[in-house]
């Protein structure tokens, strides 16, 4: 009923275990690998799974595309290296995709396969969101973003709070599981040559009236940001395809100037507690007079969103070890929110080298 589809690229230490896992799963027949990079291992073969070698980095929507191709299956599963479904979820995910009559439909990711933090819903994409983020205007006056992050805070307690399928505007093409009577084909615009395709898709399956669906019941693990430059930035890689994104949706090339300034004013939020940890997992202190449990929350930026969350108990916090030892380098935000949906006056920042 399902042919999986990875694309591949600086990640075939991480093919072994998915193809395996995927092997596992009954209603998926066919796994098609394409590398983009010449990294996959010997041991990638068999009856079931197709390998398709680039002989250079055609991007990752072209990449899918070229797998769709080979894919015999009326039902397709495009999956990262970096995903591990646990098991049972292809086929929950499945089942809820043709119960609820989705399109497109997604698991919901934990960081970690303990499922110690809970990722957050696809970001997607919003002009409205983008501007109020990109301006000084959640720093000039900071009660807006205080009120956009709650927005996304309230957004993500739903996405972890339903029990039943339920629509979501945007899903993350980490995995994707797609209907091919509904979806195009090719799949992904191949102007995005890596980010923004998946949010392109949604769009265009939503613009039929057509259903993308989250499945709370398909769970799996997404390492996150596993794989390694293309020979170019990421964040450049990201910015470009935004570029693209904007002028085919909205007829710009950039954001008016207006939303490009950014304001020094102060915030509403409390004092930073700077950590060093640098070389090793960080260690949060806990308040012990909290009668209420609490929910641990890292983002890239400090308002986050959007934002990885675990549910903390005891005085004290050490982030796992196996999440940090795949962690990109970088700044991160950590803050602690309670059940009922306030922040306190807790923000720590810190980095990994």
């Amino acid at each position: 009923m399902i042919s999986a589809i990875i694309v591949n690229y600086g990640t075939g230490s991480l093919l072994p275990r998915l193809c395996a896992r995927l092997k596992d799963e009954p209603l998926v027949e066919q796994v098609i690998v394409v590398d983009n990079k010449g990294d996959v291992p010997d041991n990638i073969s068999g009856p079931n799974i197709t390998l398709l070698r680039n002989q250079t980095n055609l991007g990752f929507a072209r990449a899918v595309n070229d797998g769709l191709k080979a894919a015999k299956s009326p039902w397709l599963l495009v999956i990262n290296p970096d995903v591990i479904p646990f098991p049972g979820s292809i086929s929950t995910l499945f089942n809820g995709a043709r119960q609820a009559g989705a399109a497109i439909a997604g698991p919901r990711f934990y960081w970690d396969e303990e499922k110690t933090f809970r990722l957050p819903p696809a970001t997607g994409y919003s002009l409205c969101l983008k501007l109020l983020q990109t301006s000084g205007l959640a720093r000039t006056a900071p009660w807006e973003g205080e009120h956009l992050a709650f927005e996304w805070a309230l957004r993500h307690d739903r996405f972890w709070s339903a029990q039943a399928p339920f629509w979501e505007p945007f899903l993350s093409g980490a995995c994707l599981l797609v209907n091919r009577e509904c979806c195009p084909e090719p799949l992904f615009d191949e102007r995005f040559f890596l980010y923004y395709e998946d949010a392109d898709l949604c769009l265009s399956i939503r613009s039929k009236g057509l259903l993308t669906m989250c499945i709370p019941g398909a769970e799996m693990a997404h390492f996150w940001s596993q794989s390694p430059d293309p020979g170019t930035p990421k964040g450049s890689l990201m910015v470009e395809s935004e570029k693209r994104f904007m002028e085919k949706y909205y007829g710009l090339q950039q954001l008016p100037a207006i939303f490009q300034c950014r304001s020094q004013a102060r915030s509403l939020q409390p004092e930073t507690i700077r950590l060093n940890a640098g070389s090793r997992p960080p260690v949060f202190q806990i308040p012990v007079d909290q009668a209420m449990p609490l929910y641990l929350e890292v983002a890239v930026e400090r308002l986050f969103i959007p934002f990885a969350q675990a549910q903390v108990t005891g005085s004290s916090f050490t982030f796992p070890s196996k999440i940090w030892n795949k962690l990109p380098g970088g700044t991160y935000f950590t803050r602690l929110r309670t059940q009922a949906g306030y922040s306190l006056n807790m923000l720590w920042e810190w980095s990994k080298r």
